[in-house]
């Protein structure tokens, strides 16, 4: 923090100037004629009492002397308890006695004059004395006054008293007493603070407590925010409305902010009797309180781990008041507490911060979205569309690029859908490229201008990031009719809008529409009929060996669903999309695992040495940030070694979120569990993150077996096993259908296969027994 003591210009203790600030206020009066101003020098000579009513006597004598010298005279402090007085202008004797006489009323008024002696010396000097000399005439004065046992001398006397210490004397430091503290209100602030489910709910309640506690009429915390840009005003309780209600009050700049922490006295306080006194802290600030009516007021500090962040206000809008140094001691503890209160606050919204935006766009996260959206669609309903974007070739961008390249259009896309947002408008990340974004329109044709606007500004940034290729946005368009539909619906009208544009060379857009909406309510159906059969146990796991070449052994099997629908089995093509898109892949995933470790158990119960079981795990599912354990508990559960348990892992979902991917994966790795890449090759897109990821496995894709490949492609894919072979990879080909397909895995130095050519996907009681003895080759 900046703020230091010698920083400030206001005596701590009785709201009087110190020497330098009275130095600097005399030197604003300095005037060419030969004009008289008037000194004073007050020293107070208290009686035995307690020091803490001294304190408190001298805190009130500070007020009283501004009550009777008001402006322009300059009260300086410039002993315990002397005060030097400075008036530009000549008062003649009668003036003088009539301020003094004035004090002494005011003391008496408040019971403290005879608890106490004034000595009173006053003298004049012309405008070109400096400070010092006006000093040394005055308390000669008073010294005079004293030897003589007076209250009031007026004159200048020569003789000088060299027996004793000059003015200006050590002040003993103010400081802030815990005995002054009521603590029963500390106490109390505390347990509002932590009976809230928020802290934020917590400190608004505090605030208003503070209000009427002390009496003002508006208390405020004044805090820089989250992207320090300039400070505002983060909590507020107004009893009695300024008089000029202006925004601009509520914010300040970040660099009048921050200058604004240097003016704090050494207890981090502002203490204001009256408006007066804030001038000789800042100017402007003493501005902007005057135009809310301020007639006095309290600031504290607020900082965090030693940095400043703000500050807390008291004001009073109606009445000049002194300050008691219970109030004083009061404030300043809950300042404190407000502090750490404002931390935990701050945690707790970068806490929900990240749970409802995406890290890397900053814009909302779906679970956020559909919680605004659906109230907004409540009330503005049938004038607003729902949209979902993405970029094409996206995944080109990452592959050529890199992942940093992609992250810097996906942040480039959060900003162009900020700059488009309206009123009660919105939009959120999806995953990976996708956003959903919710428009109002007036008619479908400006709904459309705006959905072009959007495509153009997206295309750009071919030019704007530097790209070799141009960018090509898709977007599908659910104009909302009925307003009590699921959010979700809506995402998949315009989801299913967005699937149909055939003209992938080029943006485009396309609107839910009739057709669409009968194959909609088909699909729906359709899901209901599959969620009703997983419930009803009709599904099942099929099993297809992995075999080692050379050997022709089978090493390891992988778990695939299948679909018993009465005499029929159907494949995953049909209904996977469904379970992802409607949110039970996790759970068919977990099925598929809790049946390979049965079956893990059931070998080992048998007293059979167990194959390795490698089970799919989708990208919806892979983005729950309880995965991990999801899979660890289903394995400690029934007792099984993770290392029998392989998980794959499809090369497009690695390339969607590579980081988030990445730290799922060593988490996984380091629970002991086998990691494999699958449908590997697509493109060779992967390769950039082999180096990366802690794969134990990859899976050649069967369109590698597809087709006749020339020389040039098979080099490239053998250099590719050889690759992976040299970073402790195994490499097995899937779909491996025909002797051939055998021999070109020989010449390309692959030795682990999977496909019809072995066995077709069968359920285990039909396995079994061919899994233990080699399996039936041609000759190679």
């Amino acid at each position: 923090m900046k703020h230091r003591a010698e920083n400030s210009k206001i005596d701590a203790l009785t709201r009087t100037l110190n020497i330098v600030a009275v130095k600097k206020e005399i030197a604003k009066y300095g005037k060419a004629d030969a004009t008289q101003d008037t000194l004073f020098l007050l020293h107070h000579h208290f009686t035995k009492m307690a020091f803490t009513k001294v304190k408190e006597d001298l805190r009130l004598c500070g007020f009283l002397l501004h009550a009777a010298f008001p402006y322009p005279t300059c009260i300086a402090r410039v002993g315990n308890a002397t005060f030097f007085l400075y008036h530009p202008g000549y008062l003649d004797k009668e003036q003088v006695l009539s301020k003094l006489q004035y004090y002494e009323h005011l003391l008496n008024k408040n019971q403290i004059y005879k608890d106490m002696q004034v000595t009173c010396g006053v003298c004049y000097t012309d405008s070109k004395s400096s400070f010092e000399e006006m000093l040394e005439k005055v308390e000669g004065s008073m010294r005079y006054a004293r030897a003589h046992d007076l209250h009031l001398y007026i004159g200048e006397v020569s003789d000088r008293y060299e027996d004793t210490k000059p003015y200006p004397h050590e002040i003993t430091p103010f400081k802030i007493s815990q005995k002054d503290v009521d603590a029963f209100f500390i106490f109390q602030m505390l347990e509002i603070l932590y009976q809230n489910d928020t802290m934020q709910k917590g400190i608004d309640q505090v605030i208003d407590h503070i209000c009427a506690y002390f009496k003002v009429h508006h208390v405020y915390i004044m805090t820089r925010d989250d992207r320090n840009r300039e400070f505002h005003i983060s909590h507020e309780h107004i009893l009695k409305k300024s008089l000029v209600m202006n925004d601009n009050l509520k914010k300040m700049s970040s660099f009048i902010g921050e200058r604004y922490q240097e003016v704090f006295d050494e207890n981090g306080m502002i203490v204001c009797n009256r408006m007066e006194e804030l001038k000789q802290y800042d100017v402007f600030m003493e501005e902007r309180q005057r135009l809310r009516g301020v007639h006095s007021l309290m600031q504290h500090m607020l900082v965090e781990h030693g940095a400043y962040i703000g500050y807390l206000t008291l004001l009073d809008l109606e009445n000049v008041r002194m300050w008691t140094s219970q109030q004083m001691a009061t404030f300043h503890y809950l300042s404190h507490i407000l502090s750490m209160a404002l931390q935990q606050e701050r945690l707790e919204k970068e806490s929900e911060a990240l749970s409802q935006y995406d890290h890397l766009t900053d814009a909302w996260k779906l679970d956020r979205f559909k919680q605004q959206v659906t109230e907004d669609i409540q009330v503005y309903g049938e004038a607003m569309a729902l949209l979902t974007l993405d970029i094409k070739n996206f995944k080109m961008i990452n592959t050529d690029y890199g992942y940093t390249y992609g992250n810097r259009i996906l942040v480039a896309m959060a900003q162009i859908l900020r700059q488009i947002m309206e009123s009660h408008e919105s939009f959120a990340r999806m995953n990976a490229d996708i956003f959903v974004v919710l428009l109002h329109y007036e008619s479908q044709a400006e709904l459309q201008q705006r959905i072009e606007d959007i495509i153009r500004r997206m295309e750009r940034m071919a030019d704007t990031q530097n790209l070799a290729f141009p960018i090509i946005c898709m977007i599908g368009v659910y104009m909302i009719k009925e307003k009590n539909m699921p959010l979700p619906s809506m995402i998949d009208h315009a989801n299913s809008a967005r699937k149909k544009i055939k003209m992938y060379h080029k943006s485009s857009y396309a609107f839910f529409d009739d057709a669409d909406e009968a194959s909609h309510r088909k699909e729906h159906h359709f899901i209901q009929d599959i969620i009703a059969a997983f419930h009803n146990n009709e599904f099942i796991v099929y099993y297809q060996p992995k075999v080692h070449i050379p050997t022709r052994r089978c090493y390891g099997l992988e778990a695939l669903i299948r679909w018993k629908r009465g005499n029929e089995i159907i494949g995953p093509d049909t209904f996977i999309s469904l379970f992802e898109k409607h949110g039970y892949i996790d759970e068919l995933d977990m099925f598929v695992l809790k049946q390979a470790c049965m079956q893990i158990n059931t070998w080992i119960d048998a007293g059979i040495e167990p194959l390795s079981i490698a089970v799919n795990i989708s990208g919806v599912h892979l983005r729950d940030p309880d995965i991990v354990n999801k899979i660890v508990n289903v394995c400690q559960y029934f007792d099984i070694p993770r290392n029998l348990i392989e998980l794959e892992i499809t090369e497009s979902v690695m390339l969607e979120d590579i980081d988030d991917v990445m730290k799922k994966a060593i988490a996984l790795k380091q629970a002991g569990f086998k990691l494999s890449m699958d449908d590997f090759g697509t493109g060779f897109s992967s390769l950039s993150i082999l180096k990366k990821l802690p794969v134990d496995i990859i899976k050649l894709d069967r369109e590698f077996f597809q087709k006749v490949m020339d020389q040039r492609e098979k080099i490239i894919i053998s250099n590719v096993i050889h690759m992976a072979q040299q970073l402790n990879i195994n490499v097995i080909s899937e779909g491996i259908e025909t002797i051939e397909h055998i021999r070109f895995l020989q010449e390309i130095g692959c030795e682990e296969a999977q496909g019809f050519y072995f066995s077709k996907p069968l359920p285990m009681e039909k396995l079994d027994n061919i899994l233990w003895t080699p399996f039936e080759m041609e000759e190679l």
